[in-house]
């Protein structure tokens, strides 16, 4: 399988959580994001193709925090066992159609608070 990413992935260097916005639950943290897709690490498995609303919330300097939405279509999702009694599941997500104020949220994070792995 060849790889398709244009843009390099960066790694949190703290917890970044998504919000399931149909659900409210939490759907778990941000293991790398790119401003074309999100890695997840979470305790459900995703559908493969399916469509996913979620709540990003981003450091601000100024605000502290700033919360957008983002739209990301499932690529992938397989179970990552961690430990005797928790299944975990790690999800690979592609943005889709993200406004371009949003966009530069994230690559404004990602250049501000995150580091590249």
């Amino acid at each position: 399988m060849s790889e398709k990413r244009n843009r390099k992935r960066m790694r949190p260097i703290y917890y970044l959580k998504l919000v399931d916005q149909k659900t409210q639950n939490l759907a778990g943290g941000i293991i790398d994001i790119s401003p074309d897709g999100i890695k997840l690490s979470g305790t459900e498995p995703y559908e493969r193709n399916s469509l996913t609303r979620f709540a990003l919330s981003l450091p601000d300097a100024i605000e502290g925090e700033k919360q957008i939405t983002v739209k990301a279509r499932n690529i992938w999702s397989r179970r990552d066992a961690r430990g005797d009694f928790y299944d975990y599941y790690t999800s690979g997500f592609k943005l889709e159609d993200i406004p371009r104020d949003d966009m530069n949220a994230i690559e404004h994070s990602l250049k501000s608070y995150l580091f590249e792995g």
